[in-house]
């Protein structure tokens, strides 16, 4: 596993790996005029709502980044950040945690509902506090009617990710279509982001990242925990959710859901799309129905 040319920085510490790529891993929030920096911003093509803080009812714009996609699977908060839903009742997200008691909007269709998160599940194999790359798996205090889950992207190897499509949110309900440049691994002492030669399974004291570099977006401050999807095959899929930035070169991280698929608690509903190499997609396909098998049997 050979290091980035880079640089990390989290709570005010840098670590090496080789010349400077310096992330800031904990983003704090601020109040910029609009959220993921986005060259040739318009609020018609890059905004989820229709108009941010006012009418939150779903952009209907053909001109919309993702026009023609069911809205009613991203809930947001208050902040405008966007959650992808796993099923009616669950939503993941990242390191900056929502707590038990707040709520989350959802449109289902037809009008706009808020819904209470009722319980947070830590994702953390291995990591193991909230500054590392987990994914928190959040659950509500009773299902939404209306609410189309979106199904997570999982299985293949790093290749199968990288020059992926993706989407990208931020808060005031920005998004923005960009690529998928690296699927790298961060380790923690020392915190260094590296290549995944190929594997997309977290390890000892590593976690598995997604990397878009700047053009055409970059996370802003604030950003953590909004949702990133991965366009495969003709459909959109759940792929992590905002962690970090770098600078030198400028990378948006996101933690990285294919590698916590197995973390997911027994009795959590979800739908799978499988990522794999061509030659691979029927044994990973068999590979994916025995697990639902397993877990129904429990």
């Amino acid at each position: 596993m050979s290091p980035l040319s880079s640089r990390l920085h989290r709570a005010g510490k840098l670590m090496m790996g080789l010349p400077a790529l310096t992330a800031l891993l904990m983003l704090a929030p601020v109040q910029p005029a609009q959220a993921v920096w986005v060259a040739g911003y318009t609020a018609e093509v890059n905004n989820r709502f229709t108009i941010w803080n006012s009418d939150l009812t779903p952009n209907t714009s053909a001109s919309f980044a993702l026009a023609g996609l069911d809205m009613t699977g991203l809930f947001w908060d208050a902040s405008g950040r966007t959650y992808a839903a796993l099923s009616n009742q669950t939503f993941i997200g990242s390191h900056d945690a929502l707590s038990p008691g707040s709520t989350i909007s959802y449109w289902d269709g037809t009008t706009i509902g808020t819904a209470t998160i009722a319980s947070i599940a830590l994702l953390s194999a291995p990591a193991s506090s909230p500054s590392d790359a987990e994914l928190c798996l959040y659950t509500l205090s009773s299902s939404l009617p209306g609410v189309n889950p979106l199904p997570i992207l999982t299985g293949g190897s790093t290749s199968d990710y990288e020059g992926m499509q993706i989407a990208m949110f931020g808060h005031s309900g920005t998004v923005v279509i960009e690529t998928l440049d690296l699927v790298g691994r961060i380790t923690y002492s020392p915190l260094i982001l590296s290549e995944a030669n190929g594997s997309i399974q977290n390890g000892p004291n590593a976690d598995i990242v997604g990397a878009a570099l700047e053009y055409p977006g970059l996370y802003e401050s604030g950003d953590s925990n909004s949702a990133v999807l991965g366009f495969w095959n003709g459909q959109w899929g759940i792929l992590g959710s905002a962690w970090a930035v770098t600078s030198d070169p400028r990378f948006s991280l996101f933690n990285f859901m294919p590698s916590y698929v197995d973390e997911l608690p027994n009795g959590v509903n979800y739908s799978v799309i499988v990522v794999p190499e061509p030659g691979r997609a029927l044994l990973l396909m068999l590979g994916a129905i025995g697990m639902v098998c397993r877990r129904r049997r429990r």
